[in-house]
């Protein structure tokens, strides 16, 4: 009988497994799109383009479901250069969450506008998904200032959390371009899953997410993200010398002691963490920090996670850390009034 070549073997056995895992990733996504009842299909790669100082940014002049990228490289129309007289223009700087829904333009910038209903304010939409706050940076200093903006709303810090290991960050600084191990992660909602599981019900023999004191647990409680820190003092640094002004947010989440089933469902864990405590630990000191920061460079922070307190949060957010439309529509009537008064002041 004759044998297969090793190479052959290796080859063969390579195709059946990457086969099976694409329709292990392909099932996982249909269940998740039956069950939200989603109906936008736009990828997020279809709208990235490969950018050489911040490794991705927005496709210019993209169009398809909800997704409109305009000339500039924001979401949303086109915006007038230079800067008309007379118009106070606010841009929205931030992650995933600034971003907001892939199907439908509701996210809190424009809603924001809507609320605000004035045609002397502007409000553009500059977050981009994914982005840490050293890519934040680059795109406030290379896109956003020259945009000649009066205020810009920091509202970022997420992908931070989830992409830098704690016990490497400052000296192990993540890389601005993803490996490709990282990219397949990231589009993997089957990797995701599995992980969420794990957690849940196979970390330990009774199914409890918390973990038990030690060295590692110290660590967490007392940990002090430096880099992010380091990068929120350059970007409010960089638009205070631009002369515009600045709000931070804090981040609305589903993280909570009292989480319902449904909201542990949705929960996505960081690559380096063990159990639920530590992302709650882990939150907790980024929102520390991001107060810290902000209070030494003389910037306010407007609470807008405290604006979901007592609200449904199964009917404002898509997951643990993202809001849908009426999600957004929260964020935007907390930050009205705020933005109303230093536009007032400005006119």
């Amino acid at each position: 009988m004759a044998r297969i070549p090793l190479a052959k073997t290796v080859l063969f056995s390579t195709v059946t497994v990457v086969l099976a895992l694409l329709c292990i990733e392909a099932g996982t996504r249909l269940y998740y799109a039956l069950r939200s009842g989603a109906a936008n299909t736009v990828d997020l790669h279809a709208y990235w383009t490969d950018d050489p100082e911040t490794g991705y940014a927005l496709l210019p002049g993209f169009a398809a479901g909800g997704i409109r990228i305009n000339s500039l490289g924001f979401r949303g129309r086109e915006i007038v250069m230079p800067k008309p007289g007379g118009t106070y223009r606010v841009v929205a700087l931030g992650d995933s969450t600034t971003f907001g829904p892939r199907e439908a333009e509701c996210a809190y910038p424009y809603a924001l506008a809507d609320l605000l209903q004035a045609r002397d304010i502007e409000v553009i939409n500059a977050g981009i998904e994914g982005y840490r706050t050293e890519r934040a940076q680059v795109h406030l200093e290379r896109d956003v200032l020259p945009l000649q903006p009066d205020l810009i709303i920091v509202f970022i810090g997420w992908d931070d959390l989830y992409q830098v290991d704690p016990f490497t960050d400052g000296t192990e600084s993540a890389s601005l371009q993803l490996s490709p191990l990282q990219r397949v992660l990231s589009w993997s909602v089957a990797a995701q899953t599995f992980r969420r599981v794990y957690y849940e019900h196979l970390s330990t023999p009774s199914g409890a997410l918390l973990s038990g004191p030690g060295a590692r647990d110290r660590f967490i409680e007392t940990y002090w993200p430096n880099e992010y820190a380091d990068h929120l003092h350059r970007i409010f640094a960089a638009a205070h010398a631009a002369g515009a002004d600045v709000l931070a947010l804090t981040w609305p989440t589903l993280l909570d002691d009292d989480m319902s089933a449904w909201a542990a469902s949705r929960i996505q864990y960081p690559y380096y963490t063990r159990s639920l405590s530590e992302l709650q630990t882990l939150y907790a000191d980024y929102q520390m920090t991001l107060r810290a920061v902000a209070a030494s460079d003389q910037v306010p922070v407007i609470d807008v996670a405290a604006a979901f307190d007592g609200l449904d949060k199964t009917e404002l957010f898509s997951d643990a850390i993202h809001f849908n439309c009426a999600g957004h529509q929260v964020v935007a009537e907390r930050l009205a009034p705020e933005v109303a008064e230093r536009a007032h002041r400005y006119f």
